[in-house]
């Protein structure tokens, strides 16, 4: 049976009543089904499904509608089907500091229609916006920024840049990574889609170069703040597609990490013909993912290597990907 008091009624979990070694068979099995609609790519074998340590209380970062009823504005989440407004009080995926911060501002808000609420899991670091009237209560908001530190690297993350909301399953990414780039310390790492930063610095150490490309303002003034002390990693703000269809530069290993909706047909073109000798993308969205993975791999230009899903989000149908991608040696 589901533990939370909410489940059916805000729609943010829609796995919680099933048992969790079934969710991750379900997440194989939806990007397996995916993999299986392009014929050049439909041979791959899927991984089993990395689980992550924390099955409740992962999320670093909240987003609350404000809803005015009977003279008081509650929190709380839109039900993505009736779109009636839930009232909540206790999120299960959200992490300790997010509901104690949810607790002590129910129902004490006005003139608001969203909250949200960020807090840093390996320290005290908050950001909670807008600004809200709160200061006499001891919490503060209106924040710019908080501060995560991942393998005891710290990072500034604007309110406006993204991060990844299970911060010890994207630690695991880091690693699995590493182990398959297998860096000997001589290659030219670009890191497209790079946010505000993570994989470019916590990968500098091991290359000789790093690009990381970026189209928001915000997120590429946190990289370059967060990569201050290290002197082999050049940010670029723009669109990847603008940036890579006019790469001068060498490449040896290309990250990739697009949106939800995946990469634009223009990066995909630009990759085929850059010719990176290892591709590794990530991806929160198996459909997408598989039409890309499919592109990339026309004519058999690069082979997959490895794909592995990878559970950031427990509870919920989403899942994070990872494809290991090596150009076919005929093409080196």
């Amino acid at each position: 049976m589901p533990e939370c008091e909410y489940f059916g009624k805000c729609t943010g979990c829609q796995w919680q009543h099933i048992d969790y070694k079934f969710q991750l068979k379900l997440k194989k099995i939806r990007l397996e089904n995916e993999i299986k609609n392009y014929k050049n790519i439909s041979h791959v074998d899927i991984s089993e499904t990395i689980p992550s340590n924390k099955k409740f209380n992962y999320r670093n970062h909240a987003r609350f509608t404000a809803f005015r009823e009977d003279n008081n504005t509650n929190l709380g989440y839109v039900n993505m089907y009736t779109k009636r407004f839930v009232k909540i009080d206790k999120c299960m995926i959200m992490n300790g500091e997010i509901n104690n911060f949810l607790g002590r501002i129910q129902n004490k808000l006005s003139d608001v229609t969203q909250v949200s609420i960020r807090t840093a899991i390996n320290n005290d670091s908050y950001i909670i916006q807008p600004k809200l009237d709160l200061d006499s209560s001891g919490i503060f908001s209106g924040q710019k920024y908080y501060d995560e530190k991942i393998r005891n690297i710290n990072f500034r993350v604007a309110g406006a840049s993204f991060f990844q909301v299970n911060v010890e399953q994207l630690s695991n990414a880091v690693d699995e990574i590493k182990e398959f780039l297998q860096l000997s310390g001589d290659e030219i790492l670009v890191d497209a889609y790079s946010g505000v930063g993570v994989f470019s610095i916590l990968l500098s150490s091991y290359v000789k170069h790093v690009y990381g490309i970026e189209e928001s303002y915000s997120a590429v003034e946190d990289a370059k703040y967060n990569a201050k002390n290290i002197k082999n990693i050049e940010f670029i703000m723009g669109k990847t597609e603008d940036v890579l269809l006019n790469w001068n530069k060498d490449i040896d290993y290309l990250l990739l990490d697009p949106p939800r909706i995946g990469c634009h047909k223009n990066v995909l073109e630009a990759v085929r013909k850059l010719k990176p000798r290892k591709i590794i993308i990530l991806s929160c969205e198996p459909e997408f993912f598989a039409r890309d993975l499919s592109i990339l791999c026309e004519n058999n230009l690069f082979n997959v290597k490895k794909i592995i899903p990878l559970d950031m989000f427990p509870q919920t149908k989403h899942t994070e990907i990872i494809a290991y991608l090596s150009l076919n040696e005929q093409d080196l």
